[in-house]
């Protein structure tokens, strides 16, 4: 996969790899997807790295194709610089380069970590990129990651987001609530996820104590034609053994807390 893994230090490294350039779907709004994913055995240390990533050959515009992959690259727990991974251009060729050069950082980092171990120790870490909903108006993306790099259990983070395809940006809560930072919406929310839960009596008691009243928005969520779906994440509201936690909201019900351009431009996104 590089030379760094054939030569340092003159160790024997395992290393079995796979890198596929798929296409998944034809037509005007084709997806392909990358996929990247490697084993690195190195004395005790076992490490698994997968990825998935999707291509989008019908968007041009250069500054939604950035918002798009700024998203996608910007992974669980790194501290780098995304601009170490983000491509020059945004063809299949160039973004496989760019999921390599993570991938190596990747191995390299955790492998520096562990050059003195004497446990056995397996890491893994996966992120998948897929389009929930795609047509001329609106496109859906959701990031799934999750694996064990460490700690007393594994990790799993879902972000959701959405892209306006006639203004080339991303739509943020901002642009749908008229006050994200409404006390009574906040209160409302805490209604719903409780409608949502009402009948797991472990996950009503889930909340942590400070979103027992309001719950804040977040910038986490995806919408259908009739309704608004909120993902919180492990640690974002309620503890880890309780998941991530997801609940929705009617837009027949909440018409009020709602921009009238979003609703306006709601009844375009799903057009057939």
């Amino acid at each position: 996969m590089n030379k760094y893994f054939f030569y340092a230090l003159a160790i024997t490294v395992a290393l079995f790899s796979c890198s596929n350039l798929q296409n998944s779907t034809n037509g005007k709004f084709a997806v392909d997807n990358i996929v990247v994913c490697d084993t690195l055995e190195y004395n005790n240390l076992t490490l698994y790295f997968e990825a998935q990533l999707p291509i989008f050959p019908s968007i041009k515009n250069e500054e939604l194709l950035y918002s798009i992959y700024n998203h996608s690259f910007d992974f669980f727990g790194t501290s780098v610089s995304l601009s170490n991974f983000m491509p020059k251009s945004y063809s299949k060729e160039a973004l496989n380069q760019s999921l390599l050069a993570w991938e190596e950082l990747f191995f390299s980092d955790l492998k520096r970590d562990f050059i003195d171990i004497d446990e056995v120790v397996n890491y893994d870490y996966y992120v998948d990129i897929q389009s929930t909903f795609f047509n001329e108006n609106l496109l859906s993306l959701v990031k799934t990651e999750d694996g064990y790099l460490g700690g007393a259990h594994g990790f799993l983070d879902i972000q959701h987001k959405n892209f306006d395809l006639k203004t080339n940006k991303e739509i943020h809560n901002t642009d749908i609530f008229k006050d994200i930072t409404d006390t009574v919406f906040e209160t409302l929310l805490v209604q719903y996820f409780n409608n949502e839960y009402a009948e797991d009596s472990l996950m009503s008691e889930c909340l942590f104590d400070e979103f027992t009243e309001k719950i804040p928005l977040n910038d986490n969520f995806y919408f259908d034609k009739d309704k608004i779906y909120f993902i919180y994440n492990q640690y974002e509201i309620t503890p880890y053994s309780c998941g991530v936690i997801e609940f929705s909201l009617p837009f027949d019900e909440i018409t009020e807390y709602l921009k009238p351009e979003f609703l306006e431009r709601l009844k375009e996104y799903f057009l057939k």
